[in-house]
């Protein structure tokens, strides 16, 4: 019995020694060939996991979660939103806590992702949470572009029925991988889970490159198709200039939706309204801003609806008091001198500091929060 216990842990011993030694060398393998992942939602965990830590361990600051897309954080350092507010916040009355804002925003973050991290955001213990909401997040090709379905596994128990009768099957999320993840997540814990998940995209990714490339040698097609693989590949290393503005065509995809006057019922809405409600159920206060829309561009083009988005305005306005939110509309803060670019990035030089101005904006109201936080503290 003993021996066969035995061998039985060297058996297993070593087939995990083999495991580690075929994964590391299909690693170095793919480090070699430049093939890289394209896990973005796995990325994304570890970088949220990371910056939420943060926040658990910060003391006695008056802690604020900024989530947010890239309008928040496309920006050398210096000019990214969270450091722009922390300095428009300065330094706190004498007894007070200081202020610490932490970034928790990354490319294409949308209201789906910030109901599914709502969770580990009220775990880990924060004072305030600011939510921009894009007015691009109406636009399905804008919100599927960096869906993450994987933090889903960081929704808790309680919430499980609650997401499944959501439309989370907007961005691919299914009952049985939304009930996959959680349960993968935690029996192998995140790191374990992403080196696995990137491990195998690369594996498949340098498959296909391996096909097409031994393909190539018997069909003249396939050549030209690997050929146009690799430019196109190179060419993504390259930076390419984005257009300064968008097209009638590319508004229209953008922000048509948020001019078409939407109410309580759409996808995008009920996400949003059920990301304040949990937080809401938690007591954490939350500021909900609009954010700023090259209006302006918008007009010229004659795509400019006042009344269609005044009704999404109003929409999203209602969803924020009744959740017992803060609302900000910022949605013309800015003129179009204010943009660099179509993705609507703010300009922070030749006179115009967009950053700073939408941290100006917000100061105000997280200072009135942070009174109302020491007012119920004492």
């Amino acid at each position: 019995m003993k021996r066969r216990v035995a061998r039985g842990v060297l058996f297993t011993a070593a087939f995990a020694l083999s495991l580690a030694g075929v994964l590391s060398s299909i690693h170095s393998a793919l480090e070699a060939a430049e093939v890289s992942s394209p896990a973005v939602g796995m990325e994304a965990m570890l970088m949220l996991d990371d910056r939420l830590s943060d926040i658990r361990g910060s003391g006695r600051a008056f802690d604020i979660a900024y989530l947010g897309d890239s309008t928040v954080v496309k920006y050398p350092p210096e000019h990214r939103l969270p450091k722009r507010l922390q300095e428009e916040l300065g330094r706190p009355k004498p007894g007070g806590r200081p202020f610490a804002v932490h970034s928790l925003a990354t490319m294409g973050l949308t209201p789906y992702d910030f109901y599914f991290v709502a969770d580990a955001v009220i775990e880990a213990g924060t004072d305030l949470v600011i939510l921009p909401f894009n007015l691009a997040a109406f636009s399905w090709s804008w919100r599927g572009r960096f869906p993450r379905p994987e933090l889903s596994s960081w929704i808790r128990p309680g919430r499980i029925v609650e997401a499944a009768l959501l439309p989370v099957h907007d961005i691919g999320l299914t009952m049985d991988r939304l009930l996959f993840y959680r349960g993968v997540e935690r029996s192998i814990g995140l790191e374990a889970w992403h080196f696995f998940v990137r491990e195998q995209a690369r594996v498949g990714r340098g498959r296909q490159d391996l096909e097409l490339w031994a393909s190539s040698f018997q069909d003249p097609n396939a050549i030209s198709a690997f050929r146009r693989r690799y430019y196109l590949g190179l060419g993504s290393r390259i930076r390419i200039r984005k257009a300064k503005r968008f097209n009638e065509l590319g508004h229209a995809n953008n922000h048509g939706g948020a001019f078409a006057g939407q109410d309580l019922s759409h996808p995008v809405i009920r996400i949003f309204d059920a990301a304040l409600g949990a937080l809401r159920d938690a007591e954490v206060p939350v500021l909900v801003y609009v954010v700023p829309l090259n209006y302006e561009h918008c007009a010229k083009l004659g795509l400019f609806d006042e009344a269609g988005l005044a009704q999404t305005l109003a929409t999203l306005e209602e969803v924020a008091r009744r959740n017992g939110a803060r609302f900000l509309d910022l949605h013309r803060l800015l003129p179009d001198a204010g943009f660099v670019d179509a993705p609507g990035h703010f300009r922070y030089e030749d006179g115009i500091d967009g950053p700073r101005r939408v941290a100006a904006a917000l100061a105000p109201a997280v200072l009135a929060e942070a009174s109302r936080s020491a007012g119920k503290a004492d």
